[in-house]
């Protein structure tokens, strides 16, 4: 399952075949019932770049990781400040790219014992 940070992006992902939700309101909007739905599932997070959206995707990662999903942020190689994943689509980036770069770190998370998946990104975020 994707997690993006907004309906936007999330019907962008959903129309490429993904597996995609997100929250009502955008960035901060995750609520505890949310998590439920997710429990026990593979989550990858893919947030806007830019400080609220990390943020964002923080809170979203703590809420599922307590619901045992286990969960990875996604970093968009290329990915500009404020900029978000249909941003990054729109930049010639294709869905192929955008799989490989969930499945890895999906496996990344997944072979952490502590369930500590802070070093997983490809990008920083400001």
């Amino acid at each position: 399952v994707v997690v993006a940070e907004g309906e936007k992006d999330a019907d962008r992902l959903s129309d490429l075949g993904l597996l995609a939700t997100t929250n009502p309101g955008g960035a901060g909007g995750w609520r505890p019932q949310y998590s439920k739905v997710l429990q026990g599932r593979q989550v990858a997070i893919l947030c806007d770049n830019d400080a609220v959206g990390l943020q964002h995707a923080e809170q979203v990662r703590t809420a599922l990781r307590t619901s045992g999903a286990v969960v990875a942020l996604v970093g968009l190689p290329d990915l500009q400040r404020g900029q978000d994943v249909s941003d990054w689509l729109d930049a010639d980036h294709h869905v192929d790219e955008l799989h490989e770069l969930i499945d890895t770190a999906l496996r990344q998370a997944q072979a952490r014992p502590d369930g500590d998946q802070s070093h997983e990104r490809s990008t920083s975020y400001a």
